[in-house]
């Protein structure tokens, strides 16, 4: 398990209409349609409403979440949009909801880029997609739990990273990854614990 210390960071960027600020495969540099959500007033609050979510699932981990792009050091980006896949070159098929690239041993890749495409409808579901693209950055697979962040459809059931070992989705997981998973113990290990008395890191200005 890694050290508490200085957390590690997640960009989260809501498509603006521009140049998303950071890319990567399988869109490149293709700019997302502005994100747009039916669940607040703003695109802002729809964000705060996400975030309440992913405060919660991510409270016991040592990480930190930005709007803001982070000036230096490593990080990990999540473009969120409520575009589907549509803008995105075509490479995935209209229901996908997200898209991240995971290393053939799932390791942590300590930065990289993901994709949520379905946060427009509901916050909950929106978040769940963040969740997990950002998971498979850091090396989690899919898992068959219902309940679990990793599950490969964002379900009204999901609560979180799931505290149980359990198989992986049989065919959707690179060769040299683990059978089954723990994807609570496996966050905490891949991101740390927060430090104690240390208040949720959560930075969505």
């Amino acid at each position: 398990m890694a050290a508490a210390g200085a957390p590690k960071r997640v960009f989260l960027w809501y498509a603006d209409g521009g140049k998303a600020p950071e890319t990567g495969p399988p869109c490149g540099d293709a700019p997302p349609p502005p994100y747009a959500c039916e669940f607040g007033r703003s695109p802002r609050a729809c964000a705060r409403t996400v975030q309440a979510f992913l405060a919660k699932w991510y409270a016991d981990f040592n990480v930190v979440f930005t709007l803001q792009k982070p000036a230096r050091g490593p990080f990990y980006t999540v473009l969120i949009t409520s575009a589907g896949t549509a803008w995105c070159g075509g490479n995935h098929p209209p229901g996908v909801a997200g898209v991240a690239p995971i290393a053939d041993d799932c390791r942590d890749l300590g930065s990289g880029v993901a994709y949520a495409f379905a946060c427009g409808k509901d916050a909950k579901a929106c978040a769940a997609v963040i969740a997990q693209e950002l998971a498979h950055l850091v090396g989690l697979q899919h898992t068959q739990s219902r309940a679990d962040v990793m599950c490969p459809i964002a379900l009204p059931e999901i609560e979180g990273f799931e505290d149980r070992e359990q198989q992986v989705v049989a065919g959707g997981s690179p060769a040299k990854c683990p059978t089954t998973q723990n994807s609570y113990r496996l966050m905490l290990q891949r991101f740390g614990p927060r430090p104690a008395g240390h208040r949720r890191r959560i930075s969505a200005r």
